[in-house]
Parts: structure tokens; sequence; C-alpha cells
């Protein structure tokens, strides 16, 4: 997916590929990293697991894991191993922490030939109603070719804050205006 497209997220930056603008630079640094902080219309506890793998195809309608392990889609703290295709390969991720009681959740995203990604959410709450969500983004360049794609992330990718906080946002609205909804706190569906 083209990082032009409408769904700009996770997912889709580092997992599925993008494209390069013209002009960019040609001797970037083989590793970046780059974060955004996303205020969340929910509770610490309720936004967290929107950020798991099973779950977080209600906020990026493009995220479609094929699951390698547990065999059926599951997000617990005995992690999960998965695969993701894009325009210019197979990505192979590994959920190697997921936390709820602090709320953290991290993977590892390996794409052949190209990069490695290490990604690392961590969910706290902001008020009794509401959470911010820090998302962390390390990328290793594999390739001289793939080094200005690394570039080009770490100066692009805080500019993804407002979509990734509206998706979000939006689902927790979507969760909230459910008949299985109450008091107005997104519901927590089971992991």
């Amino acid at each position: 997916m083209e990082i032009q497209s409408a769904f700009r997220f996770f997912p889709c930056l580092l997992a599925l590929g993008f494209s390069l603008p013209a002009g960019a630079p040609s001797t970037p640094p083989l590793r970046a990293s780059a974060a955004i902080e996303l205020r969340l219309n929910a509770p610490a506890d309720a936004a967290f697991p929107l950020f798991g793998p099973v779950r977080e195809s209600e906020w990026a309608p493009t995220w479609s894991p094929q699951w390698i392990y547990p065999p059926e889609p599951r997000q617990s703290p005995d992690g999960a191993v998965f695969t993701t295709a894009s325009p210019i390969g197979l990505s192979t991720w590994v959920m190697t922490l997921y936390d709820p009681e602090n709320r953290i959740v991290e993977y590892v995203n390996f794409m052949p030939g190209h990069r490695v990604t290490q990604i690392s959410i961590i969910v706290r709450p902001e008020t009794a109603a509401t959470s911010i969500a820090r998302v962390s983004y390390r990328v290793t360049a594999l390739s001289s070719e793939d080094a200005a794609t690394v570039a080009h992330f770490e100066k692009e990718f805080p500019d993804e804050a407002p979509h990734w906080q509206n998706a979000v946002n939006a689902a927790i609205s979507r969760a909230n205006s459910s008949p299985d909804s109450k008091s107005g706190v997104i519901t927590v569906k089971p992991n």
C-alpha cells in the first residue's frame, strides 16, 4: 500500500511498504526511530486492546493478518506470530509482549531483504475517561535501497498522529454507540 493511501496506519506504513517521493536523500541512515502520541476518548484499560493484532482491524480496515500462531486469532500474553502482505513482499510479525496489566504491546516485524521494525505501544491513563497511547517505531534497513525509505519514515511518521488518533477514536465512538456499550465507556471485547 502506498503512503499516500487513505489509511496510513502502522500496518500500512512499514509492514505493507510505501514509496518515496522524488528527491529523497541519497545517503540516509540505516536505522531510524520515530514516535507519536494519541489522545484517546476511552479509559486506558479499554483502549489498550485496540492495539493488539486482533482488535486493530476495528480502526485500520486494511489490517488483515494471516495467523501462524496461535492458529485462531488471539491476543494474549502467550504471544502471536502472523504475516501481512504488501506490494513489496510478505512481512512476518512477532508479538513479543502483550501485557494488559501495564498496557504494553510490542512487535517485531521482518520484511526479508528490506527492513526490521520494532514497535512498542504503551497506553496510559490521562483521566478516568481518556488515555494517551505512545506508539514508537525503530526501523532498520536491510539494504542500501531501503535506507531512503527508513529516512523518509523517520521524517514523515510524526505527521501520521492525527490519522491514527481519528481512526482509533472513531472505533471507540462506534463501540460506544453500539447496543452493547454501557455508560458511554467502550466495551472491552474478549481478546
